[in-house]
C-alpha cells in the first residue's frame, strides 16, 4: 500500500513538474538562471479604413483576430489601441 501511495505521488509530481518547465541559463558568474520568452505578436495592417472625426485611420489585426485603430490622444498625446466592435449582416454569417 505504501508504494502504491508513493507511486500516485511520483505520478503527480511529475505532472507537475513538466507543466511548469522552463528553461535555464548560465550567466557569466556561472550561476544558473531561468530564462523568460515573450510570445511575440505580430499586428497586420488590412486594407480596410474607418474615419472618425474625419481623420482616415488603417485597420489593424491582431494576432487574437481582433480589429483595432491606432489613434492618438488630442489632451495628452498618447498613443493606444481602439478596438473595433465587428458587426456582420446576418445573411453573411453561416
Amino acid at each position: 500500500m505504501k508504494r502504491f501511495i508513493l507511486l500516485i505521488a511520483l505520478i503527480l509530481c511529475s505532472f507537475t513538474l513538466t507543466a511548469q518547465s522552463n528553461t535555464y541559463k548560465v550567466n557569466e558568474k556561472g550561476e544558473l538562471v531561468a530564462v523568460t520568452t515573450k510570445k511575440k505578436t505580430t499586428n497586420v495592417k488590412t486594407k480596410y479604413t474607418v474615419t472618425k472625426s474625419g481623420v482616415k485611420y488603417p485597420v489593424w489585426r491582431s494576432s487574437n483576430n481582433k480589429y483595432f485603430i491606432v489613434r492618438k490622444s488630442k489632451k495628452t498625446g498618447a498613443v493606444y489601441k481602439q478596438y473595433l466592435k465587428i458587426v456582420f449582416p446576418k445573411d453573411s454569417v453561416k
